[in-house]
């Protein structure tokens, strides 16, 4: 069976964690910066590791609270890319695009528009990860660094 801690508390921690502050993350899920903190501090009691160092006005990760935000976020980010998938009207057109992301941030996003002027039907969606992450089911497609000896995967060279 399968054992998921305090879906709330992960989910609080990651959105502080990429943002860099509880208030921060208490706006985006729409809770008091409070709410957030406690949340954290219930999931670090649960894990029974501290994710975060608590500084004067300043929020930082520790060495197991990167490594959990690392693997955190891009599950958060296919959880909402297959939600949009499913709930997405059937006549729209998903491109979903697994992706690293530097290269998703210093190549991809800047060549959107281009794409977008010439294939304005198309919804992109882009998946970050890196290179630890495994292909996801939900991918259109995915751009990764190396020759292209990956077993059940189509490899294009860019």
């Amino acid at each position: 069976m399968r054992r998921l801690l305090f879906l709330n508390g992960i989910k609080a921690f990651e959105a502080a964690a990429r943002s860099g502050s509880f208030a921060a993350a208490g706006a985006e899920l729409n809770v008091s910066a409070a709410a957030v903190s406690r949340m954290v501090h219930l999931l670090e009691e649960r894990l029974g590791v501290a994710l975060f160092e608590r500084k004067a006005n300043r929020l930082v990760t520790t060495a197991a609270g990167r490594a959990y935000q690392s693997g955190l976020t891009p599950i958060f980010d296919a959880l909402a890319s297959l939600t949009a998938q499913v709930t997405a009207p059937s006549s729209v057109r998903v491109l979903t695009i697994g992706v690293g992301p530097t290269f998703a941030m210093k190549w991809l996003i800047p060549r959107l528009a281009d794409f977008r002027k010439q294939e304005p039907d198309i919804d992109v969606r882009i998946t970050t990860g890196g290179a630890a992450v495994p292909f996801g089911e939900d991918w259109s497609c995915g751009i990764k660094l190396g020759g292209g000896e990956w077993p059940g995967l189509i490899a294009e060279p860019l």
